[in-house]
């Protein structure tokens, strides 16, 4: 497991996700960084469907939108405590093969 990262543009303060050789904004240069991997969940919604007969995890999935307290907004699998509103504390995780964002729930406030 590992830290989710984002990136970030010093030339117009810009942050994203998902990485990028340049700022989608400005075209400027990158910056990457761990995030803390705190954030909110803004929505939720539970995948009963894999993508392909043999995949290799069954599904239901539990998928949300978390609001980094990093200010981008990442989707990623949920626990299943966690509701809209949840603060929440996120990490690279091995699913399927491939690494993704995973969250567990801290409580709500």
């Amino acid at each position: 497991m590992s830290a989710i990262q984002i990136q970030s543009c010093p030339a117009c303060d810009t942050h994203w996700f998902l990485p990028r050789d340049r700022c989608p904004r400005c075209s400027g240069p990158v910056q990457t960084r761990d995030s803390t991997g705190l954030g909110r969940v803004f929505a939720v919604t539970t995948q009963h469907r894999a993508p392909a007969r043999d995949f290799p995890v069954a599904p239901p999935w539990r998928i949300g939108l978390i609001d980094l307290d990093d200010g981008v907004r990442v989707m990623g699998h949920l626990d299943a405590e966690a509701v809209i509103g949840a603060r929440v504390r996120g990490q690279m995780r091995d699913f399927a093969g491939a690494l993704v964002p995973g969250f567990d729930t801290l409580g709500t406030s």
